[in-house]
């Protein structure tokens, strides 16, 4: 390995668990940063496939029919370490198939993975 050492500090039980795997604390960095990297990579690859059906959908309905309405946050929660912002964007798409298949693409895409 090349580059600059760091040191860090873990629980006890973590460390003995990495012990007993046979795994340093190390590869467990390394591996959990290669992970979350690789997930966030995989979150912004859907999300630009998302942006891209819907770019499609736009221009075959004509996308200056498309008006933002406004746009809000509509509740905050906080969970341990995690604080989830909810919000909305009020779209009128006057476009009747448009809008459908926006919403197919946004419910397929979303909703299943809000929580």
């Amino acid at each position: 390995m090349n580059g600059e050492w760091k040191t860090i500090k873990v629980r006890r039980e973590t460390y003995e668990e990495l012990k007993r795997m046979g795994e340093g604390i190390s590869r467990a960095v390394d591996l959990l940063v290669k992970t979350q990297k690789e997930a966030f990579q995989r979150k912004v690859k859907d999300i630009e496939k998302t942006a891209g059906e819907i770019a499609d959908i736009l221009l075959r309905s004509g996308i200056f029919d498309i008006k933002f309405r406004g746009a809000g946050i509509s509740g905050v929660e906080e969970d341990g370490t995690l604080i989830r912002i909810r919000g909305f964007v009020d779209i009128d798409i006057p476009n009747d198939e448009a809008r459908a298949e926006i919403i197919r693409v946004l419910e397929g895409d979303y909703v299943e993975q809000e929580n």
